[in-house]
């Protein structure tokens, strides 16, 4: 099974531990032809995106692809927030249109505004029981469906990871939205139960290590065992089938 392409990585910009630099140089030692640099977002606690560093980012990355020995493609995106029932997402507008790659997930740590009307929603998803966080499935299944319908998302992360969706109604929004499943080495446990219903539907799968550190990058020793468990058609997984094509978001207006 070769891999060619990691579609979540981190840097200093967030909570990562290397440059943009250092990731790509990994990922070429890794063997690795595409990556997608996809840092925490703009309302994330203590470490969020911010439009210097991505502006920043989009410097670097610039110059990498006219260095001769960086022969690696990089994707610039950003990992953005669920942060509420509504499906609202914590990316700016005025920033949207230059993202290559979207990614979409929840995460519990938020800035304290964030929590001011979101309080039981947060904390529920976020450091709830199982059976707390059961009762909100429909809840949660809404605001992805929300969310899918409103934003230009190329891709959903760790999907089941605290927010509990019906992963049937979200896969067949995301297919027909052409929006990605990611294969999350981080988290892959999370849709096991659930693969098969996901199978099921037409939705396509991108890889996704969730690397915070370049020794992780492009490492997928959980999911590899996960796809091979499964039987996932590898022409339904981009990063080893095939390579994706994102969302031109270019003329992104925001939906209320």
């Amino acid at each position: 099974m070769e891999i060619f392409g990691d579609y979540h990585l981190h840097t200093t910009a967030s909570d990562g531990t290397s440059s943009i630099t250092e990731q790509a140089r990994a990922a070429i030692k890794a063997g690795l032809k595409e990556i997608a640099i996809t840092d925490h977002s703009f309302r994330t606690l203590f470490t969020s995106m911010s439009h210097h560093k991505f502006d920043n980012q989009t410097e670097e990355i610039s110059m990498l692809h006219t260095v001769d020995d960086f022969e690696i493609k990089i994707y610039h995106g950003v990992e953005g927030n669920l942060i509420n029932k509504n499906g609202d997402m914590d990316i700016p507008a005025d920033v949207m249109p230059r993202i290559e790659l979207l990614s979409m997930g929840f995460h519990r740590w938020l800035e304290p505004p964030v929590w001011t009307n979101n309080m039981k929603y947060i904390i529920t998803n976020g450091f709830g029981s199982d059976r707390s966080r059961e009762k909100l499935r429909t809840t949660n299944t809404w605001a992805y469906l929300s969310a899918i319908e409103r934003y230009p998302i190329d891709v959903l992360v760790h999907l089941q990871s605290r927010t509990l969706v019906d992963a049937v109604a979200v896969c067949e929004a995301a297919a027909k939205k052409d929006i990605f499943i990611e294969l999350n080495e981080k988290h892959i446990d999370e849709i096991a139960p659930c693969i098969d219903d996901i199978l099921a539907t037409n939705v396509y799968f991108i890889m996704g290590s969730d690397a915070h550190s370049p020794r992780n990058t492009g490492k997928f020793n959980k999911v590899v065992d996960f796809i091979e468990a499964h039987n996932i058609p590898l022409d339904r997984i981009a990063g080893i089938g095939f390579a994706p094509v994102f969302k031109d978001k270019s003329g992104y207006v925001e939906k209320k």
